[in-house]
């Protein structure tokens, strides 16, 4: 076994407690990240969340859509749809997270603009489904 302790798991400790092996990723991380022009693919990002999640806006489940960043986002009308919505997503290849009236993607730097834009898509299609 790799634990003598009754838990019978490796009790490395949370993330915040400078784990060596979290660490030396996270420097790797940060020095490749530094090595790119990160800061022009994040604005590709937002703008194609600004113009793929428009659409959105002409719903009537949505009250809000709103980008910054890498980070784009669906407000509902009411909350009561967001775990249809995202089961609807997961069927569909998308990960979102729903918080309250919130539906939304926190997509990594180096996205592809085609899986940015099945992202959006599927997001939208999620709301529609319900509409009908």
């Amino acid at each position: 076994t790799i634990s003598n302790s009754q838990i019978g798991v490796l009790m490395h400790g949370p993330t915040f407690m400078a784990n060596p092996l979290a660490c030396s990723v996270a420097i790797a991380s940060i020095e490749l990240l530094l090595e790119t022009s990160w800061e022009n693919r994040v604005s590709n990002i937002e703008k194609v969340f600004s113009q793929e999640l428009k659409e959105a806006k002409s719903l009537s489940l949505v009250k809000d859509v709103r980008n910054i960043g890498a980070i784009g986002i669906i407000e509902l009308k009411d909350e009561n749809y967001a775990q249809e919505i995202q089961d609807y997503c997961v069927k569909n290849g998308v990960w979102i997270r729903p918080f309250g009236k919130l539906i939304y993607s926190i997509v990594a730097y180096t996205i592809e603009e085609g899986d940015l834009r099945k992202i959006t898509q599927v997001m939208i299609d999620a709301i529609k489904n319900i509409e009908k």
